[in-house]
Formats: structure tokens, C-alpha cells, sequence
């Protein structure tokens, strides 16, 4: 009886004085490199070109914020592993208005497996890895209006990200 008496003491120091963390972040990102195409009028051709990440205007740099939902069992290969949601939005730089992120089946839920995870906001689609805090941009939405100008251009961007919080 008296092992438990010093037990219970321990236990409850132990869960107040390390209280359990939250799973929310935020980082600030910024684009680093870019390429993609671009229409050539004299040719008739879409070529490939380098651009500079200013070319993206606000979204050059942004926020993204990351809210905690739920930790949820996934049986795969007969295996469980538990993966985080997260609702995701990203906020351009200069912006008060964050855009929502939406993740898997169209809806604002990211789902986050082996570290990283996909969504889509305004300025396009992004893939965003925790562990390496490295992030892919992308839109192709230029190459498939069907227009061929250089009102919009497709392109794939690539930067890095730091946890502000």
C-alpha cells in the first residue's frame, strides 16, 4: 500500500508539470526557386522558362497555420498507424485574410502521413513535408484553359518554411 501512496504523488506532479503540448503550429514560408512556361507567340509554342519567386506577387512568402482536429487508426497492409487532420489555411504575405486549404476529398481537412501533406489553396496546389520544412508549389492552370498567352502560366515553386510558433 505504501509503494501506491509515493506512486500517486509522481503521477500527478509528473502530468502537471509537463502538460501535454499542442499539436497546432504556424510557419512562415518562402519560395525560394520557381520554373514553369510560358507561351511563345512567335513560335506558337509553350516553352520552358525560369522565373523569378517575386513573379508570384504576396504568395511569394506566406503563413501557414495548422489546427490540430484529430488523431484517427488507419489499418493499412494490416498494419494500424495513426495519422494526424489538421484544418490547414495559408495567409499571403501582407494579407489579413487567411485562404483555407483544402485536403483530401475536396474537403478543409489535410491529413498528415509519414510527415507531410497536400492541399489546395488560391494560388495553387502545395505539398508540404514537417520533417524537412521544405514545401512544392503548383498550378497548371495557364497550360489548361486552353488559351495560349501568358495571362496565366503554369508552374512549379519550391521554398522552405520555419515554425513560428
Amino acid at each position: 500500500m505504501r509503494r501506491y501512496v509515493a506512486i500517486v504523488p509522481l503521477l500527478l506532479l509528473s502530468s502537471t508539470a509537463y502538460p501535454q503540448q499542442s499539436k497546432d503550429a504556424s510557419y512562415s514560408c518562402t519560395v525560394e526557386w520557381m520554373g514553369g512556361g510560358s507561351y511563345n507567340s512567335s513560335s506558337k509554342r509553350w516553352e520552358g522558362n525560369g522565373f523569378k519567386p517575386s513573379s508570384l506577387g504576396e504568395y511569394s512568402k506566406f503563413v501557414l497555420r495548422m489546427q490540430f482536429v484529430e488523431t484517427r487508426p488507419v489499418v493499412t497492409f494490416k498494419k494500424t498507424e495513426n495519422l494526424d487532420d489538421y484544418m490547414v489555411s495559408i495567409t499571403p504575405s501582407g494579407s489579413p485574410f487567411p485562404r483555407d486549404c483544402d485536403g483530401d476529398s475536396d474537403s478543409r481537412v489535410a491529413t498528415v502521413r509519414l510527415g507531410s501533406f497536400r492541399c489546395s489553396a488560391a494560388a495553387g496546389d502545395y505539398i508540404f513535408n514537417q520533417n524537412t520544412n521544405r514545401f512544392l508549389q503548383t498550378s497548371a492552370v495557364g497550360y489548361f484553359t486552353g488559351k495560349d498567352n501568358n495571362d496565366v502560366i503554369p508552374f512549379v515553386a519550391g521554398g522552405t518554411c520555419t515554425k513560428i510558433e
